[in-house]
């Protein structure tokens, strides 16, 4: 072995030396990181982030414009409405319980709403928010090495997520609800089409790293995912029935959507299953529905 000198002379010699094998060593690191990612994400833009964003958003205003032309030559503005709708004793409502209250005896009505909040609902925010979102910043912070990735990426797509449940529609007849949500489904559909060709077509990504998954949840089967999502879903019902009790006149509804969000981010992040997350988001809205067919 080369010595240099003695004491202190002795370790700044082999400092460089050090130093030179951890350089050696981080590409492979980041090589590793990268392979990990490849393998269980899929290989997200920002751009397509941005371009799924922008087709969505822009689908819900244009939508939201119509309607409100429709508010002002039928039933007042829109501005009206909301004030009246916040001040007085009907509280907060959710346009799709409106729409059911409003056409429970029409069944083209109650059709709609069932494909619309069952089937395409789930379909759609699962792609945004748990495939593409919170997959596309999961990636971007592990090859950053920030620690949490997962936590950090479920909770900002949380927020998002709840953020988009925050609005209220103000009292609007049943059959401009029902032209939102017929239209809206419709367009939702296909724009949840138009994302999985892209992202098989464009983006090459394979089955296992989105769909079918990559790790059973919690190491188990089935039976397992189906407890977790029975919990979920009667925590997150119990906990807006009792917020909803406690503030009648308010909008409390992202509050249990928040959390809801995490358990559909945590069972994505655990699984890298989507099918997972649309049968709980299916199960959840579901419950839902039948509550309010049963109140209206």
């Amino acid at each position: 072995m080369h010595l240099c000198g003695i004491g202190n002379t002795h370790v700044s010699c082999q400092t460089p030396l050090i130093m030179s094998q951890e350089i050696e060593i981080l590409p492979d690191i980041i090589s590793e990181t990268t392979q990990e990612i490849e393998k269980s994400s899929v290989p997200w833009t920002i751009l397509d982030v941005g371009l799924f964003f922008f087709l969505w958003l822009a689908a819900q205003i244009a939508i939201g414009i119509v309607i409100g032309i429709v508010m002002v030559f039928t039933a007042g503005s829109p501005a009206r409405l909301q004030t009246q709708t916040a001040i007085g004793g009907e509280g907060y409502q959710h346009p799709i319980v409106q729409m059911i209250q409003k056409g429970k005896d029409e069944p083209i009505v109650l059709f709609v709403a069932f494909v619309s909040v069952v089937v395409v609902a789930p379909l759609i925010e699962e792609f945004l928010f748990r495939l593409l979102l919170q997959g596309w910043l999961h990636a971007k912070l592990l090859l950053f090495r920030v620690p949490c990735a997962a936590g950090i990426a479920m909770t900002v797509t949380s927020l998002g997520f709840a953020l988009i449940h925050a609005g209220d529609s103000g009292n609007i007849g049943v059959w401009p609800l029902f032209f939102l949500f017929f239209v809206s489904s419709m367009i939702n559909l296909m724009i949840f089409i138009f994302g999985i060709v892209y992202l098989i077509l464009v983006r090459k990504a394979k089955m296992t790293q989105w769909l079918f998954g990559t790790v059973p949840f919690f190491r188990s089967g089935f039976f397992t995912v189906a407890g977790y999502c029975l919990l979920v879903v009667v925590f997150c019902q119990g906990l807006g029935v009792i917020l909803g009790l406690m503030f009648e006149n308010m909008n409390v509804s992202p509050i249990p959507i928040f959390f809801f969000s995490l358990a559909l981010g945590a069972l994505y992040s655990k699984t890298k299953n989507l099918l997972y997350c649309i049968l709980l988001h299916a199960c959840l809205n579901a419950v839902a529905l039948v509550l309010v067919l049963f109140t209206a």
